[in-house]
């Protein structure tokens, strides 16, 4: 009778956690999305409150601000003519008033105009640009006549704010300066505000939706999942596992009370089996054991219980989100300086020359731009086996003193020889963080999910791109350069705390491969792959192009030819920026239509000639818009040509696939493309000290159109490469 009645307790438990009706709908990704959704739409609606709130405290100050600093040049002019009449000079015969008047320009390009009156009105001195434009407003307004009755007064005259200062000798007035401001300058600059705080809010919606979604797949969809896996197994009978939930939010409750029920039904089943075996060894009667060993086969056969004195297993497992956060953090900071970098290294070479010869201004510019792509390629194939030995969460650690360092370093660097030193431990450690955070999405994500946990390494990467590069040209604008790379080094041990509370190494032993034999393996596959002539054509005509004009154009010339043109650092931040956010809307897109249409090599083709087509512009508008159209033309190349060259690969190196494999062959591709990375800054630098902007841009832009003919001619002359193989027809 306890056998039986412990029997229906153990069935009915079972039956209780879940019925076979219970749907299967995946409800911690069904919270989890509408959680994502209202927190962002509370961000957004605050954020842009805000930002309409900022944008009229600004508009309401911008124009009084311009008079207050037109007020305080006035003073000090006035005081200098003051002076100069109460020697006894003649006030209408002051002689080198305008040299006198025209220097105040040079420090105040703001000031359209410099209008001297007598106590008559009648105008004696003029000075500006838009002198005769003020002069004629002044008049046709009658601001001139009478004085004004303040001595110190602003009022819109035409298309400027005039303020008026009354000039005196002893305490007579004997006239006016009038300084012009023009409203569009004032327009213009509250339209700069206005972009910042576009930038600014768009950023900030940007890095909230990455936390978001950090923190709402750690808190709650892991946590919600794993309660419904132990549910699951529950219901199947399972009494092995545990949730190991957490006690401070209430799914981790509820799953340590889960956990709580399956111990005391594993305690209740050994003392049933122990309460068995007594049974047994005091009944004589075999009818009697033999219905008690039936019980327990049929306990054995439905339900699952651990071993005696077993602990129970851990559902707990890794998520790709831990390493989400930490990495958008750490790549945040390395890209907050792109949109200002060459300009920084020219501040610091004109203030400390470093003569190397042979070497001009502008190479040693990019020097510093080819140094850390160097470091990065050199670096790489050192962090995948460092990440096999150490675990992503130690090399990850390690990874962020030297960019600490490099960060600071650069921050307070003196001179160019300096910024090499630095730029270099930087580079050291952005390939150390990346490939170890690469290697923990790799052995964590399952072996169906693996392209998706990809997906979501690359977009963090180019989130924290589009972010870093929008907001540090707005903080190098507002800051400075030095204040925003100090910025940047805070960053990387908030990155270091957020990695230290969310991410653990996967409890999985891997083999570590020999050294030896990969090293040869890896050599072998060069060898092999630039035996290839499909191979060679598509790094020659593609991959080195493609990462020359993206290092020489966008990331060296395009800083300084818009600072070349007059616009500041924000301005660069937010061109720069629409690369980043075509290569993340049209990169999918252009992926799947490349294999829907399974026509890779039009793609790679056609990238690169638009990519190429984009920048010649530059010869004919020597504008922003040109560049934006640059800049814009090589997004949408580069979107194209990305992913349909990586799906080349196979392709076009079938061959060295199964010899080697397709990993083995990426990475050679990844190493080698690496050299137009190097190449691509030094290239931009040499030519542009010969043929100025226009020629450097245009000259990437050549080089890109002339890769992509020559790679279609080659491949057209080669063919595609493949080859039937067993299971497969040729598309």
């Amino acid at each position: 009778m306890p056998t039986q009645i412990t029997e229906l307790m153990l069935m009915n438990a079972a039956s209780a956690v879940a019925t076979p009706d219970v749907p299967t709908a995946d409800y911690a990704r069904w919270i989890s999305r509408r959680i994502h959704a209202l927190t962002l739409l509370i961000l957004l609606v605050a954020l842009i409150g805000f930002s309409l709130f900022a944008m009229q405290a600004f508009e309401a100050r911008l124009a009084p601000e311009i008079g207050r600093k037109s007020a305080t040049i006035g003073r000090i002019l006035t005081a200098q003519i003051e002076r100069a009449v109460g020697y006894g000079i003649p006030f209408a015969q002051l002689t080198g008033m305008d040299p006198f008047l025209s220097s105040v320009f040079q420090d105040n390009p703001e000031v359209a105009y410099l209008l001297i009156t007598d106590a008559t009105g009648t105008i004696l001195y003029a000075a500006g640009p838009g002198a005769v434009e003020g002069q004629a407003a002044l008049v046709s307004s009658g601001a001139v006549m009478p004085l004004p009755e303040e001595a110190t007064s602003t009022r819109s005259v035409g298309a400027f704010y005039d303020t008026a200062l009354i000039m005196k000798r002893g305490d007579n007035r004997i006239g006016a300066l009038h300084i012009g401001v023009r409203q569009s300058f004032v327009r213009g600059q509250l339209a700069e505000i206005v972009y910042d705080v576009l930038t600014v809010l768009v950023v900030a919606l940007l890095v909230a939706f990455e936390m978001v979604a950090v923190l709402v797949a750690l808190r709650v969809a892991r946590p919600l999942a794993r309660a419904e896996r132990l549910l699951e197994r529950l219901r199947r009978g399972d009494f092995r596992y545990d949730g190991n939930g957490s006690k401070s939010d209430e799914v981790g409750r509820f799953t340590t009370a889960l956990a709580t029920v399956t111990r005391r039904v594993n305690e209740r089943y050994w003392r049933l089996v122990q309460e068995a075996e007594e049974i047994k060894a005091g009944q004589i009667d075999p009818s009697i054991v033999a219905r008690i060993e039936a019980v327990m086969s049929r306990l054995k056969t439905r339900f699952h219980f651990l071993a005696l004195g077993a602990l129970p297993i851990n559902l707990r497992e890794p998520s790709l989100a831990a390493v989400r956060g930490p990495l958008f953090l750490f790549v945040l900071a390395e890209e907050l300086s792109r949109s200002f970098m060459p300009l920084y290294i020219r501040q610091l070479y004109t203030a400390n020359p470093m003569i190397i010869p042979g070497l001009s201004e502008d190479t040693m510019i990019g020097l510093p731009m080819a140094l850390f792509m160097l470091c990065i390629a050199v670096t790489t194939p050192f962090a995948g086996c460092w990440t096999d030995r150490w675990g992503t969460r130690r090399l990850f650690i390690v990874a962020l003193l030297p960019g600490l360092a490099g960060a600071i370093g650069t921050a307070l660097a003196g001179s160019v020889l300096d910024l090499l030193l630095f730029r270099s431990l930087s580079a050291i450690s952005y390939a150390m963080a990346t490939i170890a955070c690469q290697g923990y999405i790799a052995q964590t994500a399952p072996a169906g999910g693996r392209a998706r946990a990809m997906a979501i390494f690359v977009g963090s990467i180019m989130l924290a791109a589009i972010c870093g590069t929008a907001i540090g040209g707005v903080l190098a604008d507002r800051i400075g350069y030095r204040a925003t790379f100090l910025i940047a080094a805070g960053l990387i041990p908030l990155a270091a705390a957020l990695l230290l509370v969310l991410l653990d190494d996967p409890p999985v032993q891997w083999v570590k491969p020999d050294p030896d034999k990969g090293s040869q393996s890896g050599w072998r596959a060069f060898q092999a792959l630039l035996g290839n002539p499909r191979f060679v054509a598509l790094m020659l005509g593609s991959a080195i192009p493609a990462k020359m004009i993206l290092t020489g154009f966008l990331f060296f010339l395009t800083p300084l030819y818009l600072r070349h043109l007059g616009y500041d650092t924000a301005t660069s931040g937010r061109v720069m920026m629409s690369y980043f956010v075509l290569m993340i809307l049209l990169g999918p897109l252009a992926a799947r239509w490349a294999d829907h249409s399974d026509r890779h090599r039009s793609f790679v083709i056609l990238g690169g000639l638009l990519s190429g087509t984009g920048v010649l512009g530059v010869l004919y508008w020597n504008d922003l818009w040109a560049v934006l159209a640059g800049v814009t033309a090589l997004g949408l190349g580069q979107a194209l040509l990305t992913a349909p060259t990586l799906a080349l690969i196979p392709e076009i190196c079938e061959r060295e696939c199964q010899r080697f494999g397709q990993a083995t062959v990426l990475s050679a591709l990844r190493v080698i493309e690496r050299i137009g990375s190097v190449a691509g800054p030094l290239l931009a630098a040499w030519v542009l000290g010969r043929f100025g902007y226009a020629g450097s841009a245009a000259g990437s832009g050549v080089i890109v159109i002339t890769g992509s003919v020559l790679l279609g001619l080659g491949l057209l002359a080669l063919g595609d490469g493949r080859r039937a193989v067993p299971g497969r027809g040729l598309p």
